[in-house]
């Protein structure tokens, strides 16, 4: 019965790590996306550089100094 638990240890453990790594890379990559999704709106709709300026930096506010 201990070899069963072992195993099962053995296969679990490693198992949520590699769910922990994926979840951290796809936190990364999709916040990526999305910035890059929002200042490209930013850039097709600004009227003026000043316009645009402000609107990237409320993004890189949102994203990065306020994340959660």
């Amino acid at each position: 019965m201990s070899s069963a638990w072992t195993l099962l240890f053995l296969l679990i453990v490693p198992g949520l790590m590699g769910l922990v790594l994926l979840v951290s890379w796809l936190e990364t990559f999709l916040t990526y996306q999305l910035v890059a999704d929002d200042v490209a709106v930013a850039w097709e709709t600004a009227v003026s550089a000043d316009e645009l300026e402000q609107r990237v930096g409320r993004i890189v506010e949102r994203v990065i100094v306020k994340p959660r």
